[in-house]
């Protein structure tokens, strides 16, 4: 295992002593009288956290006394409030105003410190460094000098210069530490870190030494540096200094991050010393552990089992690696198995391996049969690679007339698919097509087709199919390969093509049912051509032939569907796709996924919910992130509007889940339709706070905004904030037309009014809501409320 990266713990700032200093910098003068009314009111303000009303009153308190001993302090109030209120585009500039007019050097210098980190922050590297080494060239050393100069190596290792970030870590590292410095503490375990990837063990054992030896040294970064020390140990075949270490992280961090790691890295101590019960003994401290570690504890149990001649068991245990998920230890579990089955006796298992067969007998006339039987157990526990190599070594070694020759070739070729080698699998397709004797010949060239269409290379498929017509020109699959020449045209889009090929099988003699299907595909190359008044002729013609299958007019009816929207006839296509969507539940190649978002979207739209709600759960299994995540939120949207809000919660759970760094539109769209679940439940508090969360990301479509601006302005209304609940009711119709939020919203508006006692607001609101949503307005609630408070609604 290699060493772990110094960016577990350079991710974050130093210490808590320096965010004390973010907060307490500069020290507040005292109140001078004139001003010292107001002062105190703002600071009262301050002191309950009634951040925006205090931002208000340090900001009067400016105008009215610009040149009053506290106006300094007054400009890293506002910078605060602004701070703690989230106001990110106010942050920066009221800082740089309290730095413009500072004129002590220490609090400059630590208010510029506050802007670098800012800057840090929001990945501004180049402007957050600038001012960090400006600090390190005019500070004398001291507390603020380290940590510029530490701040600067973290942004020198964020652009990938780790020769400056060394300088610096070295630089700091060479000052004294007595186990109280955290900034020393992460510079000295950087460097140390740096040392270590640098090759230079022994220099990098001695920084880690100071970490680990020092009382008083974070336990975060102790524990780290006792892992790393371990790890350096054992990489230079140290083994008992090595066990040492990790014994002493397990016994003294016993809920630490690396515990785990250093339970399984002792046992390898353990079993590299000759120790194996030892090493069992040590391993049993993981016997709850999951994933990787669990893996490699399995895999080092079977070692030591092994080791101790206990072969049954070390079977057992290389047996759970070898089927666990994943490549970690397989290949020398296989190799380990194999050695403790031979020394074992048990000869018939061992022999049940392909390779050892192979091995065992390699001039064997029986070698054809036992590579092919041996490739079939292969496939069977998807050892897809060794059974593609004992196949091809089947075929190669058959002598005379083999009976199991056309099988190996099918068996080869499905193994080459499964592996997605579908190149290969077309060249198997075209040897057995070439063997004269083969009754599978004509099966070996629409496989080939097949083949070659999946490896994405439509003109060789084309070639092939071609071959069989004229192999089989009267064979029983000769319409089914015709109607594949017509998909591998329109695969090129080659419609025109398509279009003479499928013209030519009408004109000749075919059955009334084959000439529906030809129909069904005439209308959907018209389609592709965008020709969609010819495609719907074509494809209505189709379906009103009877006795046709069922399958075939269910593809009939989507492209139909897609050709009347195409015709501007939008609701009349989501019928007709309704009914398909309604009964089927797989399209094949027919329809992309975002095809299937987008018919999803349109079933929404026209109140199909339960259909809309079948694909979306469809879309929800895609391997495919962000259609899964689209499918999820679809699903959970779907048992909102029915009602079904706890329905809803798992897969916003797992949408979330799922969000990336660059998923900020779904993430808000999730967490504003968990919102709005959380209220229904009654759980305001939790409901808001996922409301104001979502809100500061500052991403999701209109519908998610509106969803969330209409669910903070309803909870605070609730909780007779009726002011604020206004303002986001405001927000949501005068900024934007959602047809279902922005009426409620104007609605809640008018309640926030009355109960704030601003008839008239309340009145000139209804005149809009009664203007731009009369349906909503017409509602007898809505009419029984003005009514009750005054309100004429004639």
């Amino acid at each position: 295992m290699r060493l772990l990266g110094i960016t577990l713990l350079l991710l974050f700032s130093v210490t808590a002593q320096e965010k004390k200093e973010k907060r307490t910098n500069p020290a507040l003068q005292e109140e001078t009288k004139g001003d010292q009314e107001l002062w105190v009111f703002a600071e009262g303000l301050y002191s309950r956290t009634w951040y925006k009303d205090a931002l208000a009153e340090y900001k009067s308190f400016l105008n009215k006394f610009p040149d009053s001993s506290l106006a300094q302090n007054a400009r890293w109030r506002i910078y605060e409030c602004h701070e703690k209120l989230g106001n990110e585009d106010e942050v920066l500039v009221s800082l740089d105003e309290y730095i413009s007019h500072e004129s002590n050097l220490t609090h400059k210098e630590r208010a510029r410190m506050n802007k670098a980190r800012l800057l840090f922050a929001d990945r501004k590297y180049d402007g957050a460094l600038k001012i960090f080494e400006a600090i390190n060239r005019k500070v004398d050393k001291g507390s603020l000098w380290e940590s510029a100069r530490y701040e600067s190596a973290r942004i020198y290792l964020q652009q990938a210069k780790p020769g400056e970030a060394f300088l610096r870590f070295r630089q700091l590292a060479s000052l004294g530490y007595k186990g109280t410095n955290q900034t020393r503490a992460y510079a000295i375990f950087a460097y140390a870190s740096l040392l270590s990837e640098r090759g230079k063990a022994k220099d990098a054992l001695k920084q880690y030494s100071r970490l680990t030896l020092q009382k008083g040294t974070d336990p975060e970064i102790a524990e780290n540096s006792w892992y790393n020390q371990g790890m350096i140990y054992f990489q230079v075949d140290q083994q008992e200094q090595a066990r040492r270490s990790f014994e002493h992280v397990i016994q003294n961090y016993p809920n630490g991050r690396f515990k785990e790691n250093s339970v399984n890295q002792a046992a390898r101590c353990e079993l590299g010393l000759g120790r194996p019960l030892e090493a069992l003994q040590v391993l049993g401290l993981n016997a709850d552990s999951a994933g990787v570690i669990q893996l490699e504890a399995q895999y080092l149990t079977a070692y030591a089992y092994q080791q101790l001649k206990e072969y049954s068991k070390a079977v057992a245990f290389y047996e759970k690696c070898i089927e666990a998920e994943g490549d970690a230890f397989k290949e020398n579990c296989w190799f380990n198995k194999l050695n403790c089955l031979s020394a074992w006796g048990k000869s018939k298992e061992a022999l049940a391996h392909a390779r050892l067969m192979v091995k065992l007998y390699p001039e064997s006339v029986h070698l054809a049969d036992v590579c092919y039987t041996a490739g079939l157990e292969a496939e069977k526990i998807k050892e897809f690679v060794s059974a593609e190599a004992l196949l091809r070594m089947s075929l190669k070694k058959f002598n005379g007339k083999w009976s199991y020759l056309d099988s190996a070739y099918f068996a080869l070729a499905r193994v080459l698919s499964e592996q997605k080698k579908y190149s290969d699998e077309a060249q198997i397709w075209e040897e057995l097509s070439l063997r004269v004797d083969s009754e599978y010949r004509g099966s070996a060239f629409i496989r080939g087709g097949e083949a070659w269409i999946n490896a994405s290379k439509p003109g060789k498929a084309l070639a092939v199919f071609k071959k069989y017509l004229v192999n089989f020109s009267d064979g029983k699959e000769a319409f089914f390969v015709k109607n594949r020449i017509v998909e591998v045209l329109l695969i090129e889009q080659r419609y025109d093509d398509a279009v003479v090929f499928l013209k030519e099988m009408l004109a000749a003699k075919v059955k009334d049912s084959e000439k529906a299907v030809l129909q069904s595909v005439l209308g959907r190359v018209y389609y592709y051509q965008g020709k969609f008044k010819e495609a719907v002729t074509a494809l209505e013609l189709c379906l009103k032939e009877e006795g046709l299958e069922e399958s075939i007019k269910s593809d009939c009816r989507i492209f139909l569907g897609f050709s009347k929207i195409s015709l501007d006839q939008e609701k009349a296509g989501v019928v007709v796709l309704a009914k398909v969507f309604k009964t089927r539940d797989e399209f094949k190649s027919l329809l992309s996924a975002n095809e299937e978002i987008t018919v999803a979207s349109l079933l929404e739209k026209y109140k199909y919910s339960e259909v809309a709600r079948k694909v979306y759960q469809r879309l929800a299994l895609s391997q495919d992130r962000k259609l899964q995540m689209a499918g999820l939120l679809g699903q959970a949207r779907m048992s909102v509007v029915g009602g079904k809000y706890s329905e809803g919660v798992i897969p916003l759970k797992k949408t979330l889940q799922l969000c990336g760094d660059q998923d900020n539109k779904e993430r808000v769209d999730a967490m504003s339709l968990l919102g709005e679940i959380y209220a229904y439940e009654g759980k305001k508090d939790q409901a808001f706070q996922t409301f104001e969360f979502a809100l500061k990301i500052k991403a999701g479509d209109e519908e998610s905004i509106c969803r969330i601006l209409y669910g903070m302005a309803k909870i605070l209304l609730e909780r007779k904030d009726v002011e604020a609940a206004r303002r986001y009711a405001n927000q949501v119709f005068i900024l934007y037309k959602d047809p279902v939020y922005a009426p409620k919203s104007m609605f809640l508006s008018i309640e926030a009014s009355l109960l704030n006692k601003k008839k008239k607001e309340a009145i000139q609101t209804a005149k809009e809501l009664k203007g731009k949503f009369p349906l909503y307005f017409a509602k007898i609630e809505v009419q029984d409320y003005l009514k009750a408070h005054g309100i004429n609604t004639d």
